[in-house]
């Protein structure tokens, strides 16, 4: 990548790599080696970060320069609050983000403004997970000082295996995303079929000693609500 003027990064970059970006859109972060004047109304929409980046952490990405994935997950984890942090972390390492890579970088960069709240956010991170409300999830918890759940734990029922989007196995407490958007635009008969199957196994997972709180996308959103329905849960088993 010799030669490159300019890269996207932070979360642009993690938007074109795939990354899951809780707020996406402007301003565009670029990054250069050279100080550009722009006027008042250019910064609003593009900001500029003036640093030299390692050929090693560029990519060509649909014919347009971005970080690297490691280094795009570092920069975000060092400047986003900590949910946001840890949900693109978590797709970073979906898309095969290198962790060995992503420690060599956060050792390089250490003593640099967020590397510390960076290395939390990622080291929460896990690539064992289905969606950003699960991510969320996650780290509301953990933020509220509960215990680190399991991501995508099976419980052995008399249904046979089931699958939990999140898990606190030895309390036997479980959060499971709504699937109420699979749902849509399903027809009676199938609606029916589904709606019964999701009984089944919710009253299956009951009589094997578990206790689910679903969560919805609005429930994710407060997250302070969030946290203390989850120290409710997983502290006294209350839904």
């Amino acid at each position: 990548m010799a030669g490159a003027r300019f890269a996207f990064s932070r979360t642009t970059a993690a938007t074109l790599l795939g990354c899951w970006v809780l707020r996406p859109g402007l301003p565009v972060h670029v990054t250069q080696e050279t100080r550009s004047s722009t006027s008042a109304e250019d910064r609003r929409l593009v900001v500029r970060h003036r640093q030299h980046v390692p050929d090693r952490d560029l990519r060509v990405h649909d014919d347009v320069v971005v970080t690297s994935i490691e280094r795009t997950v570092v920069e975000c984890a060092a400047t986003l609050p900590f949910t946001a942090a840890v949900v693109l972390a978590d797709s970073g390492l979906r898309l095969g983000a290198d962790r060995a890579v992503i420690e060599d970088l956060l050792a390089s960069l250490a003593g640099h403004r967020g590397i510390r709240n960076a290395r939390a956010a990622i080291e929460a991170a896990t690539s064992v997970v289905h969606s950003p409300g699960e991510s969320m999830v996650r780290a509301v918890a953990l933020r509220a000082g509960l215990p680190a759940p399991t991501p995508l734990h099976v419980v052995d029922t008399d249904l046979g295996p089931q699958e939990l989007d999140i898990a606190w196995v030895h309390e036997r407490v479980a959060v499971e995303m709504d699937g109420a958007v699979k749902l849509v635009g399903l027809g009676e008969a199938d609606l029916t079929r589904r709606l019964h199957a999701a009984m089944e196994r919710h009253d299956a997972l009951t009589r094997a000693g578990w206790v689910i709180l679903r969560v919805t996308w609005a429930m994710v959103l407060r997250e302070a609500e969030l946290a203390r329905r989850l120290t409710r849960l997983v502290r006294h088993r209350l839904v």
